[in-house]
């Protein structure tokens, strides 16, 4: 079918010219594993390390929790100021009323 095309268009579906040879790139040897006993005497002697000093890592679960209870709190806190804007509102509306009747 494609043999009924115009030139122009068969040029479209002429095959590439073919790649260039390249030689296979050289591969390095890669490092040797090592141990760490060599490294062994920097550390510390775990029955000398006080464990007092460190806090525990919290899990997801336990920050989500713990956002949770703060925002609570927070909100709480907002709350107990409006309640307590409302009531100063209320009690120098009433103290008005009462100074104008």
């Amino acid at each position: 079918m494609t043999h009924y095309l115009p030139p122009s268009l068969l040029a479209l579906f002429a095959p590439r010219p073919p790649l260039p040879y390249l030689s296979p790139i050289d591969k390095k040897k890669p490092l040797s594993y090592t141990g760490i006993g060599q490294y062994i005497q920097a550390f510390e002697d775990p029955s000398k390390v006080d464990y007092s000093q460190f806090r525990p890592i919290e899990t997801k679960q336990q920050i989500k929790e713990r956002k949770a209870r703060e925002r609570a709190s927070l909100h709480e806190q907002q709350l107990q100021e409006v309640i307590k804007e409302c009531l100063l509102r209320v009690f120098f509306f009433q103290k008005k009323l009462v100074c104008l009747m």
